[in-house]
Formats: structure tokens, sequence, C-alpha cells
């Protein structure tokens, strides 16, 4: 099982992580294709969204660690406005997946700075595919 909150996570990692997803809803091999094409830009921007937890000492890691989930969220929010239907709904179970999982990884970490970030992360990933 692949963490997610971690100092570099990498593309093979995030592609385990769409795996496990994909197995989860047994998603057939064409439609995987697809779906990990899609979330490949998404992703890259995964990648980088706790690197201020893990790089910065003092509390402005927190202050940064929420810009880079804002801005995560307006990129989500640009893609997932181009997708309707089936695809849109796979994308909505993907998302919150991920939101689940960082919530889960951040609770084991027990900072209560991290949960409130996280928190407003899975806040957002809510939003935006509603």
């Amino acid at each position: 099982m692949s963490t997610i909150i971690k100092p570099k996570l990498t593309a093979e990692e995030l592609l385990k992580i769409s795996s496990e997803f994909a197995d989860k809803i047994s998603l057939s091999e064409n439609k995987r294709k697809s779906f990990v094409k899609w979330n490949q830009s998404l992703e890259a921007k995964l990648q980088i969204l706790f690197i201020p937890y893990f790089t910065r000492k003092d509390n402005t890691r927190y202050d940064y660690l929420v810009e880079n989930m804002t801005q995560f969220g307006y990129a989500l929010k640009r893609k997932y406005k181009t997708l309707s239907g089936a695809e849109k709904n796979l994308q909505k179970k993907y998302w919150r997946f991920i939101a689940e999982k960082v919530k889960s990884e951040a609770l084991k970490l027990n900072d209560s700075y991290l949960r409130n970030s996280v928190n407003y992360f899975e806040w957002r990933v809510k939003q935006i595919t509603d």
C-alpha cells in the first residue's frame, strides 16, 4: 500500500495508488488507460503537495501546505469541469478516494496542524467534485 504524505512521491507510487483504486472498482483495461492519462497532470501536482511539510521547520510549512492544496484545487477544478457523465463520476470517486487516503495517513502522523490542512484538502476535493 503506497503512501501519499511523504517527502518524495514518485510517479510509480502514484500509478500504484491509481491501480489500487482501479482494482477496487474493477475498471476495465481500456478505461484504466484513459483514466491514468487524464490524471497525469494532476498527479504531478499531487507529487509536490506535501513537500513543505517535510522541508519547512516552522509553522510557515502549514501556510505553504495550504497554498499547495489551494493551487491543486484550482487545477482539479479546471480539469474536472471538462468531464461529463461516467467520466465525471469516476473522477469524483477517485479524488474522494485520494482525500480519504490522505486523511487516514494524516491521522497516523498525529500532527494537529497537518490534520487541519488535510481537512481543508478533503473539504476542497468534496466541494469541487459535488
